[in-house]
């Protein structure tokens, strides 16, 4: 299953995603009830949504590396630190 896939599928995630070499020090929360990818969400991460995943308890890894930078960004927007214009450009709130 691809990341996406798993985001599209679940009302919301807790935990952490990482991949072979990255780890944040930030967990990961997803909640489709608060806001999903927009059109140009999914294409700026795409490297990392396309990745095929496995899931242990409460971990999401990614099954291989992606851009260090790219992962950064991913991990920031979710957890809401980016700037209200880039946060609203890859996410729409939902109501």
């Amino acid at each position: 299953m691809k990341l996406i896939e798993f985001l599209d599928s679940i009302e919301s995630f807790d935990g952490e995603l990482a991949t072979p070499n990255l780890e944040s020090q930030d967990g990961f929360v997803w909640d489709n009830s608060c806001y999903q990818l927009t059109k140009e969400g999914k294409i700026k991460f795409k490297e990392i949504l396309n990745k095929e995943i496995k899931i242990n308890n409460h971990c999401i890894k990614l099954q291989q590396d992606v851009n260090e930078e790219l992962y950064d960004l991913f991990m920031s927007a979710t957890a809401g630190s980016v700037t209200y214009k880039y946060f609203m450009e890859w996410f729409k709130e939902m109501d």
